[in-house]
């Protein structure tokens, strides 16, 4: 009997002590919890951005191909206005003049061909940036060329178009222009084409700048 009574309450001692619950047990259960919470909100975070990786890779290219045609335009508009330049000279009551007699001029056909030579160069730069996903290094090299040449670029534009417009203006006020009509005709024109090429070479220097500051392509 006593046996029995004894065996009896170790089985109740033993449902007792099952009864209460295992902190390590708990412990661990709640650690695995928060373990696989972390890791789906670490999931659900990265998976947005790696959704707009491919939304935001295209649209820097187009930019790099929208800037890219612009510099087309600016090279075409600037080999116009250097054409102009170079073949204006008129001749009156035997005198001649040409554009290298004045330095505005002379300084805005200089310019310009600085200004072809450097964005011929820099779509080449556009292209390997836009095609090369290896060496990063020197894409960040270009990137920097890019960034800074362009300003440049587009400020000696603007100084040498200004220089001549300020040099015809003299011509008009004393009068030069009407006895060198087709002189003043075709700088007028070379200078305007010089100011718009300008124009149009601010949407390279936006995407450029974009660019940069982004440290993409």
């Amino acid at each position: 009997m006593q046996g029995g009574r004894w065996d009896e309450g170790n089985f109740q001692d033993r449902q007792r002590l099952r009864a209460i619950p295992n902190p390590l047990h708990h412990d661990h259960e709640i650690s695995s919890v928060d373990a696989l919470s972390a890791q789906n909100r670490h999931q659900q975070r990265d998976q947005p951005q790696t959704q707009q990786e491919g939304p935001v890779s295209f649209k820097l290219k187009a930019a790099l191909v929208i800037g890219g045609i612009f510099q087309f335009l600016v090279v075409v508009a600037l080999v116009v206005a250097i054409v102009l330049i170079v073949t204006t000279s008129q001749t009156v009551n035997g005198a001649m003049i040409v554009y290298s007699d004045y330095m505005p001029f002379t300084y805005a056909f200089i310019t310009a061909i600085v200004a072809v030579v450097y964005l011929i160069c820099d779509m080449g730069s556009s292209v390997f940036r836009l095609a090369v996903e290896q060496w990063p290094a020197t894409k960040e090299i270009l990137l920097w060329i890019t960034f800074i040449g362009e300003q440049v670029i587009i400020y000696v534009l603007v100084t040498s178009a200004s220089a001549c417009a300020a040099a015809l203006t003299l011509f008009d006020k004393f009068e030069k222009c009407d006895e060198y009509d087709k002189f003043c005709t075709q700088l007028k024109v070379a200078i305007a084409v010089l100011f718009v090429g300008a124009v149009m070479l601010v949407v390279p220097v936006l995407v450029s700048t974009y660019c940069f500051y982004t440290r993409r392509m």
